[in-house]
């Protein structure tokens, strides 16, 4: 028997909640004030920079990077590239199992049209097949009268 929705969405809340931040939190610990440090951070280093790259641009970017990636995980870079990855993959999960679940929902709308128009033709033939036996044995039925 295929899942139904609730089934679906429940799954979807437990592999979301089962990606989690940085230290074992459901909840991220990234604020707009840390976007603002990381840019604080790239001026600081692209200042210290700016003396050992001499003019160049491809040596200053170079110099730039290498001091902002070289903090041991520690730097707010890392902690903004963390949070990224568990939102990607969160979305990733979601967008997986909201196909999945429009697939189910789809199934139960197309199983759900045909068990209508079936009965609904099985009752019209019924009372057809009334009609015809009443028109046999020469029985008056109601609108048996109207001109086809």
């Amino acid at each position: 028997m295929a899942e139904d929705s609730k089934t679906v969405f429940s799954r979807v809340c437990e592999r979301v909640k089962s990606r989690l931040f940085r230290g074992g939190v459901s909840k991220p610990n990234v604020s707009s004030e840390d976007f603002d440090q990381l840019i604080d951070d790239i001026a600081i280093a692209a200042h210290q920079s700016y003396g050992l790259a001499e003019g160049d641009k491809e040596s200053l970017l170079k110099h730039v990077k290498s001091s902002v990636l070289n903090s041991n995980g520690n730097s707010t870079y890392y902690k903004l590239k963390n949070a990224m990855s568990v939102y990607e993959a969160r979305n990733k999960i979601y967008l997986d199992e909201h196909e999945q679940l429009k697939k189910i929902e789809n199934a139960q709308a197309r199983r759900a049209l045909f068990w209508r128009a079936t009965t609904t033709f099985t009752v019209a033939l019924i009372i057809f097949l009334f009609y015809c036996l009443a028109d046999y044995l020469g029985i008056a039925m109601p609108l048996s009268r109207v001109a086809i």
